[in-house]
């Protein structure tokens, strides 16, 4: 028989009482001042990363204009149904190019800029065939419907009021109450969490770098209209000829060298595609084609090479006096030396 132990009574369980807090009218009241300070400070960020948008998209097409009167089919192309195609492909696939980013932010932007789209492609006024500056009118119409559109971002970012606002709310409101002294800069880990939702920088570079896109977008909508380019291009990509287009008429903007990024796109496409030419590695022939000059100064030019050794700079075809001073403007953009 087995003998079984006593029980030991079971100490009483201690029960801490709820520690009360109290929030007075006073702290609620300070807090929406905090709360109101930091959006405040955190909309105008997003002001102005908009604003740098809204300039690039106004840069961006200011440089189309220009391209376009260049183009050699714009008397022949332009039309209300041009029009409508480039605003087609810019709610197909054109959007992608200039937003290709995925982040919350960007989402609204694109969202917000298809509705600008949409609209203007249902407005489109009609105008003569040839006509080049009717054509430009009603596209920089749309153009301005869409970049207006850019507004509703801002204002449907706030109104959802997602995690990542309340996060960066929260982060002003720590920052201030432990130092931080400005109410128009953002501390570091606010601006952190804003960038981590798409709103980036602001400014001129920022501009530029959607500029640059909204550019690339346009052309490519005109590229891909045209059948005989389409054919012609032998399978190479028309979005590498329309990035390479538009980096060359950015070119064309004072302290902007895009050479470099222009030969390194150019290397995707066959060799009689490319408009850059490295003057350390290319045939006589090559440059010739590419440059456009003489056969004899292409010849020149590969012979000074092996003679008195490589160039250093596209400088050096006029201090070798490979090229006049009017041939050496008129190539001076296409050369790099690698």
């Amino acid at each position: 028989m087995v003998q079984r132990q006593p029980r030991t009574p079971s100490a009483p369980i201690h029960q801490e009482k709820p520690i009360e807090i109290t929030v007075t009218q006073s702290d609620l009241a300070q807090l929406r001042l905090k709360q109101g300070e930091a959006q405040q400070a955190i909309s105008h960020e997003v002001e102005q990363a908009v604003k740098a948008i809204q300039q690039g998209h106004r840069q961006g097409y200011a440089n189309f204009k220009l391209w376009y009167r260049g183009w050699e089919k714009a008397k022949e192309e332009s039309s209300t149904e041009l029009a409508k195609k480039i605003c087609g492909f810019l709610l197909e696939k054109g959007l992608d190019i200039i937003f290709p980013e995925e982040e919350l932010f960007i989402t609204l932007l694109k969202k917000a800029a298809t509705k600008g789209y949409e609209l203007a492609a249902d407005n489109l006024g009609k105008i003569d065939v040839g006509d080049v500056n009717g054509f430009l009118d009603i596209v920089g119409a749309a153009e301005e419907d869409e970049i207006t559109a850019l507004l509703d971002a801002e204002d449907e970012l706030f109104k959802n009021k997602p995690e990542e606002v309340d996060a960066a709310v929260a982060s002003f409101i720590g920052a201030r109450d432990a130092g931080w002294a400005s109410t128009e800069q953002l501390p570091p880990e606010t601006l952190e969490i804003l960038q981590q939702a798409g709103i980036g920088l602001h400014g001129s570079a920022a501009a530029t770098v959607c500029a640059e896109r909204v550019l690339i977008a346009h052309i490519e909508a005109v590229l891909r209209t045209d059948p005989a380019v389409v054919a012609g291009s032998g399978g190479a990509s028309l979005r590498i000829m329309a990035e390479v287009a538009a980096l060359r008429q950015m070119q064309k903007l004072p302290s902007v060298d895009n050479r470099e990024r222009i030969w390194n796109l150019e290397q995707g496409l066959p060799p009689f595609f490319r408009t850059m030419a490295d003057i350390n590695s290319e045939s006589a022939l090559m440059l010739h084609i590419q440059l456009g000059i003489d056969q004899d100064d292409s010849e020149k030019i590969v012979k000074s090479r092996k003679e008195q050794g490589p160039f250093s700079s596209a400088s050096d075809l006029l201090s070798r006096k490979l090229l006049s001073n009017d041939d050496f403007k008129k190539v001076e953009g296409r050369v790099v030396c690698h």
